[in-house]
């Protein structure tokens, strides 16, 4: 089991969030995705992404090498989880913090342990599943080419085999500025290095130099291209790659969260609205999380609802959504939803719904079901709420 982080955290948070780490596996991450979402609607989002990286680091980056599938399955879990979140990228810049921090700390000549060696790996997972560019891991190849020593080429090792090919093709002329300092190294084998790390390490540059798969000693992606399916299989939606250079990781703590997620210039072009606008923004967040829309799917939905001038507009905004079929089938949960909150009927939904239901098949099956499910939970909607529903059903009629 993994042990509890400090005490400043939420205790009660980080020992749920714990106890789903330890059991999670690859045929359970979307019940623990789920799980983990219930939590942050009912917490801070702060204490959840605090509690959540903590927990992840303690599992991952240890002072002993890491089984490889519990450092993907636990990079993939947070891969999911924030691709679902209002708060995008949030959380796994929570946790790249504490992975860059570490390897500054550990990547010392002297050190014995493999935390290292656990850091660049599930910085390459984090890569692999689109949570952060290449850039901060040309940034570490960078720090480990100029000192290479064995440690550093066991590391870039890592680095090379799990991802050489796919940041080579993100940005071809950083692989090259590598490949050009790794081959004038070439004088590391007269300085004692181990003769095989060496050979082993200009076998697989010179592979990627090549981009020729086959040449990249015991080179097998199959296992990490098998999560990576799995992460278009579940994840509704994808969260813009986080692209921070090492140093600037570094000074988090400094300028804070925001900065680091590039949100300094939004927070100042709020200040600089006037107040009327900030309190209708606010107010307008404030709605959106009490609804429950806690995906990006379900926000953009929202979004277009809310901002249409009327019933006809929002039909034009909704086809206009880059969204998949199957992820088109919110929009009539979150129709209904929005239907039965307003006080009194609005009749704008009505007539939204209806037009979609005669527009397509497959919006009536889907409004079909909804109603069904909402009859289900009859007993548990207010009077408000009930007298909407049965409006709603009546002019459906």
């Amino acid at each position: 089991a993994l042990p509890l982080p400090d005490q400043t955290l939420n205790i009660t948070i980080t020992r749920r969030v714990t106890g789903l780490v330890n059991r999670l596996s690859k045929s359970n991450i979307t019940y623990t995705v789920g799980q983990l979402l219930q939590l942050y609607q009912d917490n801070n989002a702060h204490d959840m992404n605090e509690s959540i990286s903590t927990v992840l680091a303690r599992a991952c980056l240890q002072e002993v090498l890491v089984q490889e599938r519990l450092a993907i399955e636990c990079m993939l879990l947070l891969a999911v989880t924030q691709g679902q979140l209002i708060t995008a990228n949030q959380l796994g810049a929570y946790f790249i913090v504490k992975c860059v921090k570490q390897f500054r700390d550990c990547h010392t000549d002297d050190n014995p342990s493999k935390l290292c060696h656990n850091i660049v790996r599930c910085l390459s997972y984090l890569y692999s599943f689109k949570v952060l560019t290449s850039v901060l891991l040309y940034d570490v190849i960078r720090k480990l080419v100029s000192q290479c020593s064995t440690t550093d080429i066991e590391l870039l090792l890592i680095i090379l085999k799990t991802v050489g090919l796919d940041i080579r093709k993100e940005d071809p002329q950083s692989m090259k500025d590598i490949i050009l300092e790794v081959q004038g190294k070439r004088k590391l084998k007269e300085e004692g290095l181990d003769d095989s790390r060496v050979t082993w390490m200009f076998d697989t540059i010179n592979a990627i130099k090549t981009n020729n798969h086959r040449k990249i000693p015991n080179y097998d992606p199959s296992k990490l291209e098998e999560y990576s399916k799995l992460l278009k299989t579940i994840s509704l939606s994808q969260v813009s790659p986080i692209n921070m250079r090492y140093e600037e990781v570094l000074k988090v703590s400094a300028q804070g969260m925001s900065r680091f997620l590039g949100l300094a210039a939004r927070e100042n072009s709020l200040e600089s609205k006037n107040q009327s606008d900030s309190k209708e923004t606010v107010k307008f967040t404030q709605l959106m999380q009490q609804q429950r829309m806690n995906t990006d799917i379900r926000r953009k939905i929202f979004t277009v609802l809310m901002t249409s001038s009327d019933y006809i507009e929002a039909v034009q905004n909704l086809v206009k959504l880059e969204i998949t079929k199957i992820q088109r089938r919110e929009i009539p949960k979150i129709i209904v939803e929005c239907c039965i909150q307003e006080n009194p009927f609005n009749p704008y939904y009505a007539y939204l719904s209806q037009h979609l239901c005669t527009s397509a098949r497959e919006n009536q099956i889907t409004f079909q079901y909804t109603l069904w499910d909402k009859i289900k939970n009859l007993s548990e909607m207010s009077n408000v709420q009930t007298t909407n529903f049965i409006e709603l059903i009546v002019h459906s009629v």
